[in-house]
């Protein structure tokens, strides 16, 4: 199962991926959120019925109130501490050929 979350902010008149994910061109900024099998559009309360009537069949519509940016925020927070661990071991394993690179850029000064 992929746990891999993907999340655009931007509007769907200048933004084509936005545009082609959700199905809805609105000139203000809204997010949308792709998770699993999951599609969610976050958007404004003046955008709400308008965002309905033209989203993607499956795409979920909700308002963007303080406490949705909350959970929004919440699922990101989580991504990243499922990523973190995977980030380190990274990190740990570029580290000698990053200090062997950067020893042989010091050799070339």
């Amino acid at each position: 199962m992929n746990k891999k979350a993907i999340l655009f902010k931007g509007n769907g008149t200048d933004a084509s991926d936005m545009r082609y994910a959700s199905g809805f061109a609105a000139p203000d900024d809204f997010l949308f959120l792709m998770h699993e099998t999951r599609r969610i559009c976050l958007v404004s309360p003046l955008e709400y019925d308008r965002a309905r009537a033209s989203v993607l069949p499956g795409v979920e519509v909700r308002r963007s109130t303080a406490s949705a940016v909350e959970a929004v925020k919440d699922a990101a927070a989580d991504v990243a501490a499922e990523a973190a661990p995977a980030v380190e071991a990274v990190k740990e394993a570029a580290a000698p050929a990053a200090e062997k690179l950067a020893d042989d850029l010091n050799a070339l000064l």
